[in-house]
């Protein structure tokens, strides 16, 4: 799917009614005309495979066409929301961890493992967590924006500070006047750089694993870029 053309949908139904495989939707779909629209050429497709117990693929040679057959199978019921996080971090692993755009996806899975053993994550929404539908969907949504958007390659290490709403790279700077000078001290553990808003040097930041901050970036985005 994502790569067959509507008309290979429609002769592979006329095939199984030749071959004496009869569903109401096999019927349904070799009777469509290839000039509808594929979606719902395709949606007829996916309820033949229901009928028949088979699989329907989830997987493209484009990385857009397997992005929305799993939403679609999501929309559809066919897979559950874990399921459909769970294949977008397999996207990400197929991408070698190098596609920053499905990088969400590997610490959402972190976060979840981690989920009330106490340890620290990456500053999900503890509420998001608790509803993998909620997740799946916000995920999405903000992903088919991003697919749209000129991003930076590195937007995803950016931060949003809590004073002035900047968003962009942050700077590495000692927290205090002591962390300076022990830094300075040749005996001393150099004292460990915090991250600060480029702009009014806050120390104060959400980061990029927010959705709100990825929200309120895209819709500044969106804005200049006229979309």
């Amino acid at each position: 799917m994502g790569a067959a053309l509507p008309q290979d949908y429609i002769d592979w139904a006329v095939d199984q009614l030749a071959s004496g495989v009869d569903t109401p939707n096999i019927r349904i779909l070799a009777g469509l005309s290839a000039k509808l629209d594929t979606e719902e050429i395709e949606s007829y497709f996916r309820k033949v495979c229901l009928e028949l117990g088979i699989d329907a693929p989830l997987k493209t040679a484009h990385f857009n066409g397997t992005v929305r057959l799993i939403r679609r199978a999501y929309d559809c019921r066919e897979i559950s929301a874990s399921d459909a996080i769970d294949r977008m971090y397999d996207l990400y692993i197929e991408s070698d961890f190098g596609d920053s755009l499905l990088s969400i996806w590997d610490n959402i899975i972190e976060e979840l493992a981690l989920k009330g053993s106490g340890d620290g994550g990456y500053f999900y929404p503890p509420d998001l967590l608790d509803s993998p539908g909620r997740l799946f969907i916000t995920e999405f949504s903000l992903l088919e924006r991003a697919l749209n958007l000129k991003l930076p390659k590195d937007f995803m290490h950016y931060i949003q500070c809590s004073r002035c709403n900047h968003i962009g790279e942050s700077v590495l700077k000692h927290r205090s006047w002591w962390d300076k000078l022990a830094a300075k001290l040749s005996f001393n553990k150099t004292p460990a750089l915090w991250h600060t808003c480029a702009r009014c040097g806050s120390f104060e930041y959400a980061c990029m694993w927010d959705p709100a901050v990825r929200d309120f970036y895209f819709s500044k985005l969106e804005k200049e870029q006229g979309l």
